[in-house]
């Protein structure tokens, strides 16, 4: 689960950085230089991933993710509350551990609530995403960075979670509520930023006590009139 969100992360921020191509090469030259310094057995475990027999750790995982779809199907709507895995390890005499964050939510409280779960997930996702497209136009210098982080890092989040179960995490919720806040602060920028006066717009400027108003025109294109100002 580490290696897969790592690459997860890895993918995503040469995505975002200029020179997106030449970072990838070098992550698989530097992936492929790692086949030759780390232990057989680790290298053995990681081969499983691409099929083959399983080890007995997958084994059990896929057991146990199997179980808890089984209850789902039967309990589809509510599940079976906090801590469910409690009542479902009895019939096997095992304390179960679910390895997913998918399946502990669906079986803790049913698929409406792992429809919400994920839209919360996938959703800051993908709203991350547009905040990266729509700053192509708003050219906010601070923006881009933190989007792209708080993207990869809820990528990983959600990769991770097929293999652990990490659904309560407070993590999670502050990268979703740091999402928020971020799309929030780059709006308000937006919305705060000066806009730029064409020729020939008036500018309005307000007086002292008295109360005058002062009302000019900027330079307007060779070969018109002068603007004018009253007071």
């Amino acid at each position: 689960s580490g290696l897969l969100s790592l690459a997860a992360v890895a993918l995503l921020l040469a995505w975002h950085a200029r020179r997106g191509v030449a970072l990838l090469v070098a992550l698989l030259v530097l992936a492929a230089g790692a086949a030759f310094v780390l232990p057989e057995a680790w290298l053995a475990r990681m081969a499983s991933l691409g099929g083959g027999e399983l080890d007995p750790s997958a084994r059990g995982r896929i057991d146990v993710w199997r179980v808890g779809w089984d209850y789902v199907t039967r309990h589809p709507w509510l599940g079976g509350g906090f801590q469910g895995w409690i009542y479902l390890s009895q019939p096997s005499g095992r304390m179960l551990d679910w390895h997913n964050a998918y399946i502990k939510i669906a079986v803790e409280h049913g698929l409406p609530a792992l429809v919400l779960w994920c839209a919360l997930l996938f959703g800051s996702i993908v709203r991350l995403s547009l905040l990266l497209h729509r700053n192509r136009r708003w050219r906010l210098p601070w923006l881009d960075n933190h989007a792209a982080m708080l993207r990869a890092a809820l990528a990983a989040y959600a990769v991770g979670a097929v293999f652990l179960g990490i659904s309560y995490w407070p993590l999670l919720y502050y990268l979703v509520v740091s999402a928020i806040l971020l799309e929030h602060f780059a709006r308000q920028a937006v919305a705060e930023a000066p806009v730029p006066a064409r020729p020939g717009a008036p500018t309005r400027a307000h007086g002292g006590a008295g109360g005058s108003v002062s009302v000019s025109f900027t330079h307007p294109p060779k070969g018109r009139r002068a603007g004018f100002s009253s007071h």
